[in-house]
Protein backbone atom coordinates (compact mmCIF):
# COMPACT_ATOMS: atom_id res chain seq x y z
CA UNK A 1 0.00 0.00 0.00
CA UNK A 2 1.33 3.42 -0.83
CA UNK A 3 2.91 4.85 2.09
CA UNK A 4 1.33 8.23 1.22
CA UNK A 5 -1.82 7.64 -0.24
CA UNK A 6 -2.05 5.62 3.22
CA UNK A 7 -1.40 8.40 5.16
CA UNK A 8 -3.92 10.53 3.58
CA UNK A 9 -6.65 8.37 4.03
CA UNK A 10 -5.53 7.89 7.39
CA UNK A 11 -6.18 11.51 7.86
CA UNK A 12 -9.54 12.10 6.55
CA UNK A 13 -10.96 8.68 8.37
CA UNK A 14 -9.70 10.43 12.05
CA UNK A 15 -11.68 13.51 11.00
CA UNK A 16 -14.68 10.98 10.86
CA UNK A 17 -14.23 8.59 13.24
CA UNK A 18 -15.44 10.26 15.92
CA UNK A 19 -18.89 10.21 14.73
CA UNK A 20 -18.81 6.75 13.98
CA UNK A 21 -17.30 6.28 17.61
CA UNK A 22 -20.30 8.24 19.04
CA UNK A 23 -22.54 5.20 17.94
CA UNK A 24 -20.07 2.57 19.46
CA UNK A 25 -18.70 1.63 16.07
CA UNK A 26 -15.36 2.31 14.46
CA UNK A 27 -13.95 2.26 10.60
CA UNK A 28 -10.03 0.56 9.59
CA UNK A 29 -8.82 0.91 6.27
CA UNK A 30 -7.98 -2.15 4.78
CA UNK A 31 -6.43 -1.53 1.28
CA UNK A 32 -6.13 1.17 -1.63
CA UNK A 33 -6.46 0.37 -5.13
CA UNK A 34 -4.06 3.15 -6.34
CA UNK A 35 -4.92 2.06 -10.17
CA UNK A 36 -8.57 3.03 -10.01
CA UNK A 37 -8.94 4.74 -7.04
CA UNK A 38 -10.53 2.51 -4.72
CA UNK A 39 -10.32 2.59 -0.96
CA UNK A 40 -11.13 -0.43 0.70
CA UNK A 41 -13.04 -0.19 4.43
CA UNK A 42 -13.91 -2.11 7.47
CA UNK A 43 -16.91 -1.00 9.61
CA UNK A 44 -15.88 -2.99 13.22
CA UNK A 45 -17.95 -2.36 16.79
CA UNK A 46 -21.78 -1.75 16.73
CA UNK A 47 -21.52 -0.97 13.06
CA UNK A 48 -20.46 -4.24 11.90
CA UNK A 49 -23.75 -5.86 10.22
CA UNK A 50 -25.88 -2.90 11.18
CA UNK A 51 -28.94 -1.89 9.02
CA UNK A 52 -27.42 1.24 8.00
CA UNK A 53 -23.89 0.71 7.96
CA UNK A 54 -24.42 0.84 3.97
CA UNK A 55 -25.64 4.50 4.31
CA UNK A 56 -22.70 5.12 6.99
CA UNK A 57 -20.06 4.01 3.96
CA UNK A 58 -21.27 5.61 0.95
CA UNK A 59 -23.36 8.96 2.41
CA UNK A 60 -20.81 9.71 4.81
CA UNK A 61 -17.30 8.35 4.96
CA UNK A 62 -17.08 7.97 0.93
CA UNK A 63 -18.52 11.31 0.90
CA UNK A 64 -16.12 12.58 3.13
CA UNK A 65 -12.81 10.70 1.14
CA UNK A 66 -13.73 12.46 -2.15
CA UNK A 67 -14.41 15.63 -0.88
CA UNK A 68 -11.07 16.05 0.37
CA UNK A 69 -8.90 13.73 -1.92
CA UNK A 70 -9.65 14.28 -5.56
CA UNK A 71 -7.61 10.62 -6.84
CA UNK A 72 -10.41 8.74 -4.37
CA UNK A 73 -13.08 7.07 -7.08
CA UNK A 74 -15.16 5.06 -4.75
CA UNK A 75 -15.10 3.18 -1.51
CA UNK A 76 -15.37 -0.38 -1.03
CA UNK A 77 -16.48 -2.20 2.32
CA UNK A 78 -15.22 -5.04 3.39
CA UNK A 79 -17.47 -7.72 5.40
CA UNK A 80 -15.85 -9.62 8.81
CA UNK A 81 -12.19 -10.94 8.42
CA UNK A 82 -12.37 -11.19 4.50
CA UNK A 83 -9.04 -9.55 3.48
CA UNK A 84 -9.77 -6.86 0.55
CA UNK A 85 -9.48 -8.24 -2.62
CA UNK A 86 -6.10 -8.95 -4.14
CA UNK A 87 -5.33 -7.59 -7.71
CA UNK A 88 -4.22 -9.81 -10.01
CA UNK A 89 -0.94 -9.48 -10.69
CA UNK A 90 0.02 -8.35 -14.44
CA UNK A 91 2.70 -7.78 -16.46
CA UNK A 92 1.74 -4.25 -16.91
CA UNK A 93 1.30 -3.71 -13.26
CA UNK A 94 4.05 -1.65 -12.63
CA UNK A 95 2.97 0.75 -15.42
CA UNK A 96 -0.41 1.01 -13.99
CA UNK A 97 0.75 1.54 -10.46
CA UNK A 98 2.75 4.90 -12.07
CA UNK A 99 0.08 6.00 -14.30
CA UNK A 100 -2.38 6.01 -11.49
CA UNK A 101 0.23 7.62 -9.20
CA UNK A 102 0.67 10.40 -11.77
CA UNK A 103 -2.78 11.26 -12.36
CA UNK A 104 -2.96 11.37 -8.33
CA UNK A 105 0.25 13.66 -8.40
CA UNK A 106 -1.06 16.28 -11.46
CA UNK A 107 -4.61 16.79 -9.47
CA UNK A 108 -2.61 17.82 -6.45
CA UNK A 109 -0.81 19.64 -8.77
CA UNK A 110 -3.96 21.38 -9.90
CA UNK A 111 -5.28 22.25 -6.79
CA UNK A 112 -1.61 23.21 -5.37
CA UNK A 113 -1.97 27.00 -3.99
CA UNK A 114 1.87 27.87 -3.75
CA UNK A 115 2.25 29.44 -7.24
CA UNK A 116 6.23 27.82 -6.52
CA UNK A 117 5.23 24.22 -5.55
CA UNK A 118 2.76 23.63 -8.11
CA UNK A 119 4.85 25.02 -10.52
CA UNK A 120 7.58 21.95 -9.69
CA UNK A 121 5.01 19.32 -8.78
CA UNK A 122 3.74 20.05 -12.66
CA UNK A 123 7.29 19.65 -13.95
CA UNK A 124 7.61 16.34 -12.30
CA UNK A 125 4.52 14.96 -13.78
CA UNK A 126 5.64 16.10 -16.98
CA UNK A 127 9.29 14.27 -16.91
CA UNK A 128 7.46 10.95 -15.38
CA UNK A 129 4.99 11.15 -17.96
CA UNK A 130 7.53 11.15 -20.71
CA UNK A 131 9.48 8.41 -19.20
CA UNK A 132 6.34 6.57 -19.14
CA UNK A 133 6.01 6.78 -23.05
CA UNK A 134 9.41 5.23 -23.24
CA UNK A 135 8.74 2.42 -21.29
CA UNK A 136 5.58 1.87 -23.50
CA UNK A 137 7.44 2.35 -26.82
CA UNK A 138 10.79 0.11 -25.79
CA UNK A 139 8.83 -2.73 -24.36
CA UNK A 140 5.24 -3.22 -24.06
CA UNK A 141 4.44 -1.71 -27.64
CA UNK A 142 7.48 -3.57 -29.25
CA UNK A 143 6.63 -6.91 -27.32
CA UNK A 144 3.21 -7.00 -28.83
CA UNK A 145 4.34 -6.05 -32.31
CA UNK A 146 7.15 -8.98 -32.33
CA UNK A 147 4.23 -11.19 -30.81
CA UNK A 148 1.83 -9.70 -33.49
CA UNK A 149 4.56 -9.42 -36.55
CA UNK A 150 2.02 -6.22 -37.23
CA UNK A 151 3.31 -3.10 -39.03
CA UNK A 152 -0.35 -1.67 -38.72
CA UNK A 153 -1.75 -2.29 -35.36
CA UNK A 154 -2.84 -0.54 -32.48
CA UNK A 155 0.38 0.13 -31.93
CA UNK A 156 1.22 1.86 -34.79
CA UNK A 157 -1.61 4.46 -33.71
CA UNK A 158 -0.64 4.85 -30.03
CA UNK A 159 3.65 5.28 -31.31
CA UNK A 160 2.05 8.28 -33.46
CA UNK A 161 0.39 9.33 -30.49
CA UNK A 162 3.36 9.18 -28.13
CA UNK A 163 5.01 12.20 -30.52
CA UNK A 164 1.78 14.20 -30.87
CA UNK A 165 1.76 14.19 -26.97
CA UNK A 166 5.48 14.96 -26.95
CA UNK A 167 5.14 17.67 -28.89
CA UNK A 168 2.02 19.18 -27.71
CA UNK A 169 3.75 18.77 -24.02
CA UNK A 170 6.96 20.52 -25.30
CA UNK A 171 5.06 23.11 -26.41
CA UNK A 172 3.16 24.16 -23.56
CA UNK A 173 6.37 24.27 -21.52
CA UNK A 174 8.19 26.66 -24.09
CA UNK A 175 5.53 29.17 -24.67
CA UNK A 176 5.41 32.35 -23.50
CA UNK A 177 2.44 33.26 -21.54
CA UNK A 178 0.38 29.94 -20.90
CA UNK A 179 -1.25 30.25 -18.27
CA UNK A 180 -1.03 27.08 -15.31
CA UNK A 181 -4.43 26.23 -15.38
CA UNK A 182 -4.05 25.74 -19.42
CA UNK A 183 -1.00 23.70 -18.60
CA UNK A 184 -1.85 21.35 -16.03
CA UNK A 185 -5.43 20.61 -17.85
CA UNK A 186 -3.83 19.60 -21.00
CA UNK A 187 -1.67 17.81 -18.45
CA UNK A 188 -4.44 15.56 -17.03
CA UNK A 189 -6.21 15.27 -19.74
CA UNK A 190 -3.73 13.83 -21.61
CA UNK A 191 -2.79 11.64 -18.91
CA UNK A 192 -6.99 10.38 -18.69
CA UNK A 193 -6.84 9.95 -22.22
CA UNK A 194 -3.79 7.97 -23.42
CA UNK A 195 -3.97 5.68 -20.44
CA UNK A 196 -7.52 4.10 -21.59
CA UNK A 197 -6.32 3.61 -24.90
CA UNK A 198 -3.28 1.61 -23.83
CA UNK A 199 -5.61 -0.05 -21.31
CA UNK A 200 -8.15 -0.92 -24.12
CA UNK A 201 -5.46 -1.76 -26.63
CA UNK A 202 -2.41 -3.02 -25.89
CA UNK A 203 -2.58 -3.98 -22.17
CA UNK A 204 -5.23 -7.12 -22.07
CA UNK A 205 -2.92 -8.77 -24.72
CA UNK A 206 0.24 -8.06 -22.99
CA UNK A 207 -1.11 -9.43 -19.90
CA UNK A 208 -3.10 -12.29 -21.09
CA UNK A 209 -1.97 -13.82 -24.59
CA UNK A 210 1.84 -12.69 -25.24
CA UNK A 211 3.79 -16.25 -25.76
CA UNK A 212 5.35 -17.40 -22.60
CA UNK A 213 9.08 -16.82 -23.66
CA UNK A 214 8.06 -12.97 -24.64
CA UNK A 215 6.67 -12.38 -21.62
CA UNK A 216 9.44 -13.16 -19.67
CA UNK A 217 11.73 -11.11 -21.53
CA UNK A 218 9.36 -8.43 -21.38
CA UNK A 219 8.95 -8.86 -17.65
CA UNK A 220 13.12 -8.20 -17.59
CA UNK A 221 12.88 -5.48 -19.59
CA UNK A 222 10.36 -3.78 -17.45
CA UNK A 223 12.27 -4.44 -14.41
CA UNK A 224 15.55 -3.10 -15.83
CA UNK A 225 13.71 0.03 -16.32
CA UNK A 226 12.47 -0.09 -12.68
CA UNK A 227 15.88 -0.93 -11.32
CA UNK A 228 16.62 2.37 -12.99
CA UNK A 229 13.59 4.45 -12.52
CA UNK A 230 14.14 7.03 -9.92
CA UNK A 231 10.73 8.97 -10.09
CA UNK A 232 10.22 12.70 -8.85
CA UNK A 233 6.56 11.80 -7.82
CA UNK A 234 4.92 8.65 -9.54
CA UNK A 235 4.69 5.68 -7.15
CA UNK A 236 7.35 3.52 -5.37
CA UNK A 237 9.02 0.71 -8.02
CA UNK A 238 7.50 -3.17 -8.26
CA UNK A 239 7.21 -5.11 -10.79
Amino acid sequence: MNALLKSDVEKVLAQVRPYIQSDGGDVELVDIDERDGTVAIRLTGACRGCSSAHITVFDGIQAALQGQLGWVRGVEQVHGDQPAQAATPTITRWVEDQYAALLAAARAAASEESPGARQTLLAWCERDFERLLAVEDQCLHAAFETALGLTHSPVAMLRHEHKDLRDRLAQLQAASGVDFETRAGALLAALESHWQKEKSAVWPFINNALPEDLARELQDDIQRFVISWKPLCAAPARV
